[in-house]
């Protein structure tokens, strides 16, 4: 029979009270790295990673104009938290449904990156190995061949296993200011660099929350979002904030529960046991965790199905023995590479990398069976230069 630490001595009403105490941190407080984060060197260099293969703006073509001096200025300001404001716009977008898309300006939009190029390299040497979005050296690929793994390995045994598919509901709509910036002030132990994050978490011009049981932004007109809870998903800091948000549960698992098959991607958690009652208690282990210590609750995916019924995660669906893309997966890696193409059209990106681009789905593909899929999008994948942009710089 397979091992599962701990499984069946499991206490969800002592595990969630010894839990609370997650958010006090792990002992690993961050120091001086404001000074970090606001220096010329750090800013010029997010500000480098903030233009990389996005189309060029107007906000950002005078922000270049006189580079050196925009980004020593905005150092100083910074220094003395003198924060430019931050101006959010919204855009829609019809594929594959109807969605809102928020994003900030230039300006902040490089100071979160820079924030985001110190901090979470550090604050991600906490948390477990089973954790696998925004870290160094893991990512989407990397999670699903440890869970496609295990469910190989599972799979062997002579029991039937289940898994217990866990999805946060309206994660970072709903994601509350207060549990969050106590967990930053616990991992963090830079004042200023808390007021900072402060800044940007609980006093944003425009608001991100969601009122329980909205399902979308487009429900709901702007004054009736919510300033107490939610941030810009897409934002520089987002998913550091997810997986900090996220870490306390993340620990009772591993650590407390000592649960062997548990792995998430962001606010998408899977658990692997044979015993399909255990996996029920887990479920509502996790669910009050979830809303007496982060002020969350789980969707209506969240779900207990035999492994051998196969899983979707990180835009793959998982059987044993068997990886596939997910078709919604497909269809957003042809619209990003027509995008790809169009950028190398207009001269905004260059060929090296719109190939890195290509090379990276290459690899997705590679280790799943769409064989065909990724023949066609080889074929389709052209590169070629507008011939107005051609004929002015040659003339």
């Amino acid at each position: 029979m397979l091992s599962q630490k701990n499984v069946m001595g499991m206490n969800a009403g002592s595990s969630i009270s010894e839990s609370r105490n997650a958010l006090k941190g792990d002992n690993m407080s961050v120091k001086n790295v404001y000074a970090q984060i606001v220096s010329f060197e750090n800013l010029l260099q997010a500000e480098k990673d903030a233009r990389a293969g996005k189309r060029y703006e107007n906000e950002q073509l005078a922000f270049w104009g006189d580079l050196e001096d925009n980004i020593h200025s905005l150092s100083e300001k910074l220094k003395c938290h003198n924060y430019p404001p931050d101006i959010y716009h919204h855009f829609y977008v019809y594929e594959p449904k109807l969605r809102k898309v928020i994003f900030s300006d230039y300006t902040t939009k490089v100071i979160q990156r820079a924030a985001y190029n110190v901090l979470n390299p550090i604050v991600c040497k906490g948390m477990i190995n089973d954790t696998y979005s925004c870290i160094e050296d893991r990512g989407q690929l990397k999670s699903m061949q440890r869970l496609a793994g295990w469910v190989d390995f599972v799979e062997r045994s002579n029991e039937r296993w289940y898994y217990l598919k866990m999805d946060v509901e309206k994660f970072f709509y709903r994601m509350d200011h207060e549990v969050l910036m106590n967990i930053i002030r616990k991992k963090i132990g830079d004042k200023e660099a808390v007021r900072f994050l402060e800044h940007y978490v609980c006093h944003a011009s425009r608001a991100f929350g969601l009122p329980l049981g909205v399902k979308s932004p487009l429900e709901i007109p702007d004054q009736e979002m919510l300033w107490d809870v939610g941030i810009a998903i897409g934002g520089g800091l987002s998913h550091m904030y997810g997986n900090m948000y996220l870490n306390p549960m993340d620990q009772m698992a591993k650590r407390k529960e000592g649960i062997q098959y548990y792995i998430r991607y962001m606010d998408d958690v899977i658990i692997l046991s044979p015993d399909k009652e255990l996996l029920h208690r887990y479920r509502n282990m996790f669910s009050d965790f979830l809303g007496d210590v982060l002020k969350l609750r789980l969707n209506n995916k969240t779900a207990i199905r035999p492994v051998s019924h196969g899983m979707e995660f990180v835009g793959y669906t998982i059987r044993p023995f068997d990886v596939r893309l997910r078709k919604s997966t497909s269809l957003r890696m042809k619209r990003h590479l027509k995008t790809i193409q169009e950028l190398y059209r207009d001269y905004e990106i260059d060929l090296d990398r719109a190939r890195s681009t290509l090379m990276s789905y290459k690899a997705l593909m590679d280790h799943c069976d769409c064989r065909a899929l990724e023949k066609k999008i080889f074929e389709d994948f052209v590169l070629t230069h507008s011939p107005k942009e051609a004929d002015t710089d040659n003339g």
